[in-house]
């Protein structure tokens, strides 16, 4: 992936198996690609002074990339000092990005990426390299991504904390782009917003820069992203998380999905005219209260019509999601029915599985879905 180096316009879920597939890969990994034949890679990946690059379908607890001081590596170019390269083809979820960053980019977005979530995690820059232009997170195509909860602390970069902007060579625009629920620091600008289209910024906190907090290029920023986000003076640092206490074992015994028919992916809804079908079957190991419902790219909830249906219970009204009681170890039919309208081509949504035992303990279980 080219770095960009554009000068911006003047003017500035017993035991859980959270989706179908449960292969695991825990390693030192070079790279991503399918984990097997038909699935998504899975498990968690740490690496230290190698790049990590993302380049197919992902379903990834976690990822963790340390980029130190000394290490000897292009700027640019294969294998250069960048930590992590979400590039063409990657898509899917990241439970948690950990970045350490002495040398370059934090995270940087290429074209082709896209219908990605990294739910939580860090970007911690220190240093760069001489001559290096140094972002927490780059931005220079893809389209519906969203990093949620995400810390970048920033303080080497020359530039931004999070910098949106079309790259020299991308063919794509930057395209409903958003961190979401952010916590920003770091650059002379912390948050740049330019070339792009529906990207940006929301319900985050931007610790002003030594030039600005934010700006945005009304010349090039299409529809930009500035909502309910809080400045807050240099030097701030994120609030303290409390701590938490160790969780038990689960008790509400095996949660797990039927896998997908060979070939497939993700799963892929059935249409009836105005009506979309998306069916699954639940193996569940012990009584439990079961709470299903489907969520759209950017977590909002996608609503259920109708005649949906989980094991015993269905629906009569339209409702965000259905409740249902397993009295024993059984095997779960779901028929979530949602309007055609709402499950939009191209874009990844997930059915959240929700299972609490008698004992309050609940265990979550995700299926990833998308129409074609």
């Amino acid at each position: 992936m080219a770095p960009n180096h554009a000068r911006p316009a003047k003017g500035l879920v017993g035991s859980l198996v959270p989706i179908a597939t449960a292969v695991v890969v825990t390693a030192m990994l070079a790279g991503a690609g399918p984990a097997s034949a038909g699935g998504p890679l899975t498990g968690s990946i740490t690496l230290v002074d190698k790049g990590w690059t993302c380049t197919g379908p992902v379903a990834l607890t976690s990822v963790s990339v340390t980029m130190t001081k000394n290490l000897v590596a292009p700027l640019r170019g294969q294998g250069n000092v960048d930590a992590v390269h979400i590039h063409s083809g990657c898509t899917g979820s990241i439970g948690k990005l950990t970045v350490v960053q002495y040398q370059g980019d934090g995270v940087k977005v290429g074209q082709g990426a896209h219908d990605l979530v990294i739910e939580s995690g860090s970007v911690s820059c220190f240093e760069h390299a001489a001559g290096k232009h140094q972002d927490g997170v780059q931005v220079m195509g893809g389209r519906n991504i969203v990093f949620r909860n995400l810390t970048v602390q920033c303080q080497s970069s020359n530039n931004a904390a999070f910098f949106i902007n079309k790259g020299t060579t991308s063919s794509e625009v930057p395209t409903n782009v958003i961190c979401d629920e952010c916590f920003l620091s770091g650059g002379g600008i912390t948050v740049r917003i330019y070339d792009s289209v529906s990207s940006g910024v929301r319900n985050s906190t931007i610790v002003a820069g030594h030039l600005a907090p934010l700006h945005i290029n009304k010349g090039s920023a299409v529809d930009p992203i500035n909502v309910n986000n809080s400045v807050v003076a240099a030097g701030s640092t994120p609030s303290p998380t409390p701590p938490v206490a160790p969780a038990e074992p689960p008790k509400v015994g095996t949660l797990t999905l039927d896998p997908l028919p060979k070939g497939l992916t993700l799963l892929q809804p059935r249409f009836f005219g105005a009506v979309g079908v998306v069916s699954l079957r639940l193996q569940v190991g012990a009584p439990a209260r079961l709470t299903v419902g489907i969520v759209g790219p950017e977590g909002v909830p996608v609503p259920l019509l109708p005649k949906s249906v989980v094991g015993t219970a269905n629906t009569g009204t339209v409702r965000r999601s259905i409740i249902s009681s397993v009295t024993a170890s059984s095997t779960i039919p779901v028929t979530l029915r949602v309007a055609a309208r709402n499950l939009l081509r191209g874009r990844t949504y997930r059915v959240r599985i929700a299972g609490t035992g008698s004992d309050g303990t609940t265990t979550l279980a995700t299926q990833l879905v998308r129409r074609r």
